[in-house]
């Protein structure tokens, strides 16, 4: 005798023989809609599609000899939709929802460390604005998963986006204490070098380390409903899509966090070699006066109208007998300068007998132009 399954509020029940399911149908445990499953069958339809026999058709009696069949949550449950109940949350989609969250995070967590930070001034500056964001993410983080993933919902806002919720061994909602566990023993999959999370993707059930801790399931948005037939076995489009997206926009960012710097760099090192190109005309100046004269200028005074540099970058240019010896020219960077190079220095030495200038400075090398470093 076939051997059926009905849902019930959400729930598998069963499995029960078919004069008994249809005795439930007319004492209304029941009824034409409730969907139903045997072995055999593609898809749960409902009752009235698939019991369309009279009440009082008769089947044989079960032998008593044979062995009672197994209950079907006694063996690991498949993740396909046909013929099983449950689709687990897949690798991927639970990848693609984590990064979504991170995003949904970071994002405003960035925007108000860099509001806090702008507001309180350079005591935010540095370690301090990473710190404040380390704080913040702390507090929000667990919260924002715990609340959510024991909400209605059963799911973050990244879980939801991609059709997925997190239930307990039996199907149910979990509680806020244990989603706090759970995203907590979480940490332990980041100490293990991913490999916790990595688990999702060879486990029966899909669990990941930290759903082993806290005894939890990540499966379909439709699992455990009384529409299971509406779980998806097959990525859903917007996931692919979201694949694709992130497979583009890693490697961009990482270009762009490797050019970025870089190019910030060369500007800088552009700004250094324009203040280097207006000091020409004085380095010829007092080549040719050390020349004719057999010593240092006292000042710009001595030299030629013109002479002394000339740029917006510049705050400040001496010329002279340097503290240590040597004849040369110091030049301080303006305030207005950027921020790597304002209220440094450039110092231009000749030396008479090479008849060659070098330069030095105390600003950072890799903000320097090739010809001072």
């Amino acid at each position: 005798m076939n051997q059926w399954y009905y849902a019930d509020q959400g729930q598998q029940r069963g499995p029960v023989g078919e004069l008994e399911l249809i005795e439930m149908r007319r004492l209304g445990s029941v009824n034409d809609n409730t969907l139903v499953w045997r072995e055999g069958m593609a898809e749960w339809k409902r009752f009235a599609v698939c019991l369309e026999a009279p009440t009082d058709r008769i089947s044989p009696p079960p032998s008593p000899f044979a062995p009672p069949r197994a209950p079907v949550y006694e063996a690991p449950l498949g993740s396909a939709v046909h013929g099983g109940p449950v689709v687990y949350g897949g690798f991927l989609r639970r990848w693609v929802a984590l990064i979504v969250d991170a995003i949904i995070l970071y994002l405003p967590l960035m925007v108000v460390a860099a509001v806090m930070g702008a507001v309180l001034g350079p005591a935010m500056e540095g370690n301090s604005a990473a710190g404040l964001l380390y704080l913040m993410w702390l507090l929000c983080v667990p919260c924002y998963y715990a609340f959510l993933e024991s909400s209605s919902w059963q799911a973050t806002l990244g879980k939801r986006l991609l059709g997925i919720k997190v239930v307990d061994l039996e199907g149910q909602r979990i509680s806020f204490g244990r989603a706090l566990g759970r995203w907590f023993a979480a940490s332990l999959s980041y100490l293990t070098l991913y490999i916790g999370f990595l688990l999702a993707a060879l486990t029966d059930r899909k669990q990941a380390l930290h759903d082993f801790i806290a005894s939890t399931l990540v499966v379909d948005r439709w699992a455990y409903t009384d529409s299971p037939e509406r779980q998806q076995q097959r990525l859903p489009a917007l996931v692919i899509v979201l694949i694709l997206g992130l497979v583009l926009i890693v490697p961009l960012s990482i270009l762009a966090a490797i050019a970025i710097p870089a190019y910030n760099d060369y500007l800088l090192r552009a700004k250094g070699a324009e203040v280097l190109g207006s000091a020409s005309p004085a380095k010829l100046a007092v080549t040719e006066f050390v020349f004719s004269e057999s010593r240092c200028p006292q000042d710009w005074a001595e030299l030629p109208r013109g002479s002394q540099p000339v740029s917006p970058l510049i705050g400040e240019s001496l010329v002279g007998e340097f503290d240590g010896g040597g004849c040369g020219i110091e030049i301080k960077l303006a305030n207005s300068a950027p921020a790597k190079l304002a209220g440094n220095h450039f110092y231009l030495s000749f030396d008479s007998d090479s008849n060659a200038w070098t330069c030095s400075s105390d600003i950072d090398s890799r903000y320097l132009p090739s010809g001072c470093r």
